[in-house]
């Protein structure tokens, strides 16, 4: 499993975290839900890169909710994931991309095309994987620790 964007970001919000509006944070606001994704801050038009060899399933764009985003799923058809909060995509729905080429660019500048109901520049990201009957939603930070562990 490979990257989602160059450079360091700070986590605005984690994986399976709960959490209500606050006005302390230009992110949070599910009403107690959980999170099913981790949420980056970083800059707008941050280029954004498939995890592993993937097609793009959808886009959509919606004025609240995720905004414009993208959904991919791996060649093996092991893995799915979404990149929400977009001000770009660079690659439309069929296309194969490879963990070298940029498919979207990082949005959600509030007001913004594409922000939905983001409050700041950030990107969403959500990632599951395959299990009996469907798809499972999976923590990546988790993920890549257990992958650079296994590779030390």
């Amino acid at each position: 499993m490979a990257r989602v964007f160059d450079g360091e970001f700070a986590i605005t919000i984690r994986f399976g975290e709960r959490y209500r509006f606050s006005f302390d944070s230009p992110f949070a606001w599910l009403n107690g839900r959980r999170h099913d994704g981790v949420d980056w801050a970083m800059p707008v038009s941050t280029p954004l890169l498939p995890p592993v060899p993937c097609r793009v399933t959808d886009v959509r764009r919606y004025q609240t909710g995720h905004g414009l985003h993208q959904r991919l799923e791996s060649l093996d058809k092991q893995w799915r994931f979404l990149y929400a909060h977009l001000s770009e995509i660079r690659a439309t729905v069929g296309r194969e991309v490879s963990p070298d080429t940029v498919s979207a660019l990082s949005g959600g500048a509030r007001g913004m095309f594409g922000a939905g109901s983001s409050k700041g520049p950030h990107l969403h990201f959500e990632m599951f994987k395959r299990v009996a009957g469907g798809y499972a939603a999976v923590d990546f930070q988790q993920l890549k620790k257990a992958i650079v562990a296994f590779a030390a």
